[in-house]
């Protein structure tokens, strides 16, 4: 059974449930059953953090661009596809958190991790739209300056500051 995990893994998943199904323990591959169950276990909090790098890292381009001064030519497009990107992103973490509550004790530590991400994230993006500049991490707060409830809530964008 195990080189039928190293060999064809669906077949090794179908082969599994059977054996499950028919109660038939003793024949299961637990090893590998084991370790698919750990990797199981972390893969919805990475699910929920790509989605906050992405959700944070284009409300960090939406500040940026909402706070400057009208002279960078052609972001406007980009400008408005990131109310799109931020609402499919926040949608869809808030799904993963909905479909797995344990995920709750988690998802501040989550969500610091991934706003250091997300900022790394945010300058490459600016950097294949303004070539007037150089964008790294470090333009951005280093700290969040939403909180998760801000972030996560529907409306929520962050607002031009006044200079």
């Amino acid at each position: 059974m195990t080189d039928l995990y190293r060999t064809d893994y669906m077949l090794w998943v179908e082969e599994q449930k059977k054996l499950l199904a028919a109660r038939r323990f003793d024949e299961l591959d637990l090893e590998n059953l084991l370790e698919e169950l750990a990797d199981m276990g972390k893969s919805e909090p990475r699910a929920f953090k790509r989605h906050l790098i992405q959700l944070l890292s284009h409300l960090l381009k939406w500040d940026f661009q909402q706070n400057q001064v009208n002279d960078l030519r052609g972001m406007d497009h980009w400008f408005r596809s990131w109310v799109d990107t931020i609402q499919i992103q926040r949608y869809a973490a808030a799904a993963v958190l909905a479909d797995n509550p344990s995920l709750q004790s988690k998802q501040q530590a989550i969500y610091l991790e991934a706003y250091q991400q997300a900022r790394i994230l945010a300058a490459k993006g600016l950097n294949s739209y303004v070539d007037s500049r150089h964008f790294a991490s470090k333009d951005f707060p280093e700290d969040c300056p939403w909180s998760l409830e801000q972030v996560m809530g529907e409306d929520f964008l962050p607002e031009a500051r006044l200079s």
